[in-house]
């Protein structure tokens, strides 16, 4: 994660988060519309390719969340340190590889087609707090 600029406001601690370049981090997230019956089938491919992203420029981080309550939509959330390093990732054989196959590594059968609809949603990161036992 970037560095972070301290602020205050009222007597209430929170943080800005800055790149190195002075830009905010950006949050990619692709809201997944998923039946209930395939839940289990999303969570189990995802896992299958966690870390796959790891190594692009510019990634910093992916949470897969699953609704608790009647929702059907799972939220794949990726933290990027810019707009260009998310296009940059999304143009890349890897991410066409990965979208393709499911991630499934080269040699085995790629899983069938879920058939999901997706709709992706682009924010930047305005405020961030840690908690008092963060230690940042």
């Amino acid at each position: 994660m970037p560095p972070l600029a301290r602020r205050s406001l009222g007597g209430v601690g929170w943080r800005v988060p800055i790149s190195n370049d002075g830009t905010m981090t950006i949050i990619k997230i692709n809201a997944i519309t998923v039946p209930k019956e395939m839940g289990d089938e999303v969570g189990h491919r995802f896992a299958a390719r966690a870390g796959a992203v790891d190594d692009a420029p510019g990634f910093e981080g992916f949470e897969l969340l699953k609704p608790e309550d009647d929702r059907t939509q799972w939220l794949v959330v990726t933290r990027w340190a810019d707009e260009a390093s998310f296009e940059a990732w999304r143009g890349s054989e890897s991410a066409a590889n990965a979208h393709a196959h499911g991630g499934t590594p080269h040699g085995e059968a790629p899983p069938r087609p879920m058939g999901l609809t997706a709709e992706l949603w682009s924010y930047s990161v305005a405020v961030t707090s840690t908690g008092k036992g963060s230690g940042v």
